[in-house]
């Protein structure tokens, strides 16, 4: 395969691959990600890929695998998410806590959510939603609601992480009996 063949095979069947790798992992970005990185490997082996083999098979069942692929290893992060990985800070007693500060800090950490993730993530963690229920009551499917939840993990993670005040305690304290199911 010469450079403009390439070029041929890249125009011809990007936009699709990259809208059908969405149809997995509902995750724009990834899936562009995941498109590239496949086109690099035909790239990099367009000596030795199989002439007789179907180049557009090949990029589709690529495309579904690495997605697959991306889905679980969400899955892994988000399931693997254990007290240790939070790093609280120690507060002394003295510092004073009002309801409305944390109510505010609690409202911060959740506007980093676009609004269906939000929705999706009250709907699981603060109403007891299971995935299969969330999914029919707003009639996406459940993978889609497993992908909303991972976004929603990791950016909130990433937002206590990078919050330097002592609201941390508060928010993580709230949010580990939500997520694991602590009573008070």
């Amino acid at each position: 395969m010469n450079l403009s063949e390439y070029k041929t095979l890249f125009e011809t069947h990007y936009t699709h691959l990259c809208q059908y790798s969405y149809q997995f992992t509902y995750n724009l970005e990834a899936s562009k990600d995941i498109i590239q990185s496949i086109f690099i490997d035909v790239w990099e082996k367009r000596e030795t890929m199989d002439e007789n083999r179907s180049i557009r098979s090949y990029l589709f069942t690529s495309a579904r695998n690495r997605s697959l692929n991306y889905i679980r290893d969400i899955k892994k992060r988000t399931s693997s998410l254990s007290i240790e990985d939070l790093e609280i800070p120690i507060i002394s007693e003295e510092e004073p806590i009002s309801t409305e500060e944390i109510s505010k800090f609690v409202e911060k950490a959740m506007s980093q959510l676009t609004d269906r993730t939000r929705e999706i993530f009250l709907m699981c963690r603060y109403q007891g939603l299971k995935y299969k229920e969330v999914a029919e009551e707003l009639n996406v499917s459940q993978k889609n609601v497993e992908a909303h939840m991972s976004k929603a993990m990791r950016i909130l993670k990433e937002y206590i992480k990078s919050s330097n005040s002592f609201y941390i305690v508060i928010i993580v304290s709230l949010l580990v009996r939500v997520f694991f199911n602590i009573g008070v």
